[in-house]
C-alpha cells in the first residue's frame, strides 16, 4: 500500500511539473509574439511617417519650382539701346540730322532747312553761305561755326570752279593762235632785178602739240605725257597713286601727286576724265 501510495505522489507530481513548464512555455511564447507585433507596428508607423515627409519635400521643392519658374518667366528682358554720338568738328558736308539737333539754337526746322540747301547747292564751300537759309543769322552761324567746318578739298573745288572760265578763255584763245601758226605759210618773192626764173618759196611751221583729253583711270604712263604735256616724273606719279588708291573717284585727287602743282592742275584740269 505505501509503495502504491509513492508511485501515485510521484504520478501527481510528474503531472504538475509537466503542466508547470508547459504554461511557462507558452507565457514566453507569448511574449515573443507580442515584442514581435509591437516592433512590427512600430517599424510600419516610422516607415508611414517617413513616406509623409517624404511626400512633403517633394511637394515643397515643386512649389519652390513653380515660385522659381515663375519668377525667372516674369523678369523682362530688355536689349541695351545703342547710340552713336556724333564727332565734332564735322565738315558741313556730310552733316546729319541728328548732329545739327546738338548745335544750340538750332531747331527741327532749321536743321531740315540746311540739309535742304546743301542737297539743293551740292556743295558748300565757305560756312556764310549759310546765312542764305532762312532763320540763319550771324548768331546762330557763329554757333554752327563752332561743331562745323568745311574741308580743303570742297575750298579746292570752288577756286577751281571759279577760275575755270578764265582758263577756258585762255585756252581757246591759245589754240586761234596754235590754228593760225599752223596755217600760216610765208611766201617769199625774188626782186624784179633778177631775171632769173620767178621762185616760189613755200615755208611751213611744225605743228606746235597740242593738249587733249585722256581717261587718268585707263591711260598709260606714255599716253599721259602725250595727251597732257607733262614729263615722265609727273606721268608715272598719276599712275602710281591709281595703283595705290584702286583708280581716281574724283579728279581732283591728283592733287595728292607731289610733282602736280596747283598751276599745272589749272591747266590740265579741262583734259582730265575718269
Amino acid at each position: 500500500m505505501k509503495e502504491k501510495k509513492t508511485y501515485i505522489l510521484f504520478a501527481v507530481l510528474f503531472i504538475g511539473i509537466t503542466v508547470y513548464t508547459v504554461y511557462i512555455h507558452n507565457m514566453m511564447n507569448k511574449e515573443v509574439r507580442l515584442k514581435g507585433v509591437i516592433t512590427t507596428t512600430t517599424t510600419q508607423s516610422e516607415t508611414n511617417v517617413t513616406q509623409k515627409d517624404n511626400d512633403k519635400d517633394k511637394e515643397n521643392v515643386k512649389d519652390t519650382d513653380k515660385d522659381t519658374s515663375s519668377a525667372v518667366t516674369t523678369v523682362p528682358t530688355e536689349e541695351p539701346e545703342v547710340t552713336t554720338t556724333p564727332q565734332f568738328p564735322m565738315d558741313i558736308n556730310y552733316a546729319t540730322y541728328e548732329a545739327l539737333l546738338c548745335v544750340p539754337n538750332i531747331g527741327e526746322k532749321t536743321a531740315q532747312n540746311i540739309l535742304d540747301f546743301i542737297h539743293e547747292k551740292g556743295v558748300i564751300s565757305d560756312m556764310d553761305m549759310l546765312l542764305e537759309i532762312n532763320g540763319i543769322g550771324e548768331a546762330k552761324l557763329n554757333d554752327l561755326k563752332r561743331y562745323f567746318y568745311v574741308s580743303d578739298i570742297f575750298t579746292v573745288t570752288t577756286t577751281t570752279t571759279a577760275t575755270e572760265s578764265k582758263t577756258t578763255s585762255k585756252a581757246t584763245t591759245t589754240a586761234k593762235q596754235i590754228m593760225l601758226e599752223q596755217t600760216t605759210v610765208s611766201k617769199t618773192t625774188t626782186p624784179k632785178e633778177t631775171k632769173p626764173p620767178k621762185t616760189t618759196t613755200v615755208t611751213t611751221t611744225t605743228p606746235a602739240r597740242v593738249r587733249t583729253k585722256v581717261n587718268i583711270n585707263t591711260a598709260s604712263a606714255d599716253e599721259l605725257m602725250a595727251c597732257l604735256l607733262i614729263d615722265r616724273t609727273q606721268a608715272n606719279e598719276i599712275v602710281t597713286l591709281r595703283d595705290e588708291i584702286g583708280g581716281y573717284s574724283n579728279i581732283l585727287e591728283i592733287l595728292y601727286c607731289e610733282s602736280i602743282s596747283d598751276s599745272l592742275y589749272t591747266e590740265i584740269d579741262e583734259y582730265l576724265e575718269i
